[in-house]
């Protein structure tokens, strides 16, 4: 039963993941994230990037540690109108959909902190942040303002600006607005509406500087003007191509298939389990059943054992009890009669009574003996301790004339060391008065001897 409970768990497991696969494909925005990793598509080559998703996935995790977390433009921005996508494509480059924005000063620090992270050498994604007006749209303070009205536009066979065509969060708006000016970028489905001359004079800038731009049908517009001369205006144009990326994306059919097939075999897969686990069960209960009837019928019979069990114990304790009894009374006949246990006991308060008055004078003698012991042993410790005491008097004189001795000794010393001294005085004396005779005149010497 737990094996078959397992079995249909991990279908169902399977048949939930199937479920999800199948609402990503579904859902734009997963859809989007997926291509977004499939850098192996051709159509998402100039787009797809994973490192600006594992950038991406950091921000999911750590959202919470952000006061608000936008969504990029190739996430967040979409076309509800389909047939203006290639214009927007063409607008919002790759870099611009993959441009991380914030809109408060504080999540822009944090996140360039994890980018600070980042190696050199390698792909770090663009952070944006601009203080935004608070009313915005209808506040369009630090915009270029455009040159043209949306009535100007519509009588030259414009459909309106590219940010009309727009719809996104009002933070990634303020992002287009003010990255890439789509607030002044004209745009137009019907060419033939549209006069050529006439809309590059329309979107012609009035002095030279940065160019405008414009669509018409498949073709995209820069239009200047010179900086020499009459200032004529300057036209370059370059075809659209189509959207890719802001169209509505299919799934791959097959795989989608293949979520539908899992999803398919799962529920099949359940309906047996199930059907296999409820004869399970009934098969189950049928037994409980057996048993529990089995139980009732062997109620009466445990009962009964019981009463036997019982009974059997009650008779072994009465057999106990009979012979214990039959052991006590055996014991009281076999005891001799009163008389002669009280003669037995008088016999033996006696025997016992004279050996320990007979006890009493060796007891005196031992003590005798041992307090006279005692008293040898106790003038024997006397002598013992004034042995001692004298030792140590001996061992102080002893000490007080191996001082003096000392003393002594550096006295005899001391005028050993003096008695050299004048004999080397003497010596010295001696070769004095030598050298002095040697050196006497022989009138002197003559004088000294007469």
């Amino acid at each position: 039963m737990r094996e078959l409970d397992g079995k249909i768990r991990e279908v169902e497991s399977e048949q939930r993941k199937a479920r999800d696969e199948l609402r990503k494909l579904e859902d734009k925005t997963e859809q989007r994230q997926m291509n977004m990793a499939n850098t192996n598509e051709q159509r998402f080559r100039g787009i797809a990037s994973k490192e600006f998703m594992r950038a991406y996935n950091w921000l999911m995790e750590h959202r919470a540690e952000f006061k608000n977390v936008i969504q990029p433009a190739c996430f967040s921005v979409t076309v509800p109108d389909q047939r203006y996508c290639h214009f927007i494509e063409a607008v919002i480059t790759p870099a611009h959909m993959r441009t991380f924005i914030f809109d408060n000063e504080g999540d822009y620090k944090r996140f360039n902190e994890y980018l600070d992270r980042i190696p050199r050498g390698e792909y770090r994604p663009t952070s944006w942040f601009r203080p935004r007006p608070e009313d915005w749209p209808n506040d369009r303070q630090g915009l270029t303002p455009p040159e043209q009205s949306v009535d100007d536009l519509r009588r030259h066979g414009f459909d309106g600006f590219a940010i009309d065509f727009v719809d996104a969060p009002k933070e990634v708006t303020w992002f287009l607005c003010r990255s890439l000016d789509m607030h002044r970028v004209g745009v137009a489905l019907d060419q033939a509406r549209v006069d050529p001359e006439a809309a590059s004079r329309l979107f012609s800038p009035r002095n030279p500087g940065a160019p405008s731009r414009y669509c018409i049908g498949f073709s995209h517009f820069l239009s200047n003007r010179s900086q020499y001369g009459q200032r004529l205006v300057q036209t370059a144009a370059s075809n659209l191509s189509k959207a890719i990326w802001f169209t509505e994306q299919t799934a791959d059919p097959s795989f989608k298939m293949r979520c539908q097939d899992t999803i398919t075999l799962a529920d099949q897969a359940i309906t047996e389990k199930r059907a296999e686990k409820e004869e399970l069960d009934r098969h189950d209960a049928e037994l409980n059943e057996k048993e529990k009837n089995f139980k009732r019928q062997q109620v009466p019979i445990s009962n009964r054992i019981e009463e036997i069990k019982a009974a059997i114990t009650r008779v072994r304790n009465l057999e106990r009890s009979i012979r214990d009894s039959e052991t006590r009374l055996q014991a009281e006949q076999a005891r001799p009669p009163k008389e002669r246990r009280e003669r037995a006991l008088k016999q033996n308060l006696v025997t016992k009574t004279k050996e320990r008055l007979n006890a009493i004078p060796q007891f005196k003698r031992v003590t005798e003996e041992l307090n006279s012991k005692t008293h040898e042993f106790t003038r024997i410790t006397f002598e013992s301790l004034q042995v001692m005491a004298n030792i140590a008097a001996m061992e102080q004189v002893v000490h007080r004339y191996g001082a003096a001795t000392k003393d002594l000794e550096r006295e005899v010393n001391e005028f050993a060391q003096r008695v050299q001294a004048l004999e080397a005085e003497k010596e010295e004396l001696a070769k004095t008065v030598t050298q002095l005779m040697d050196n006497l005149s022989p009138a002197v010497i003559e004088r000294q001897q007469a």
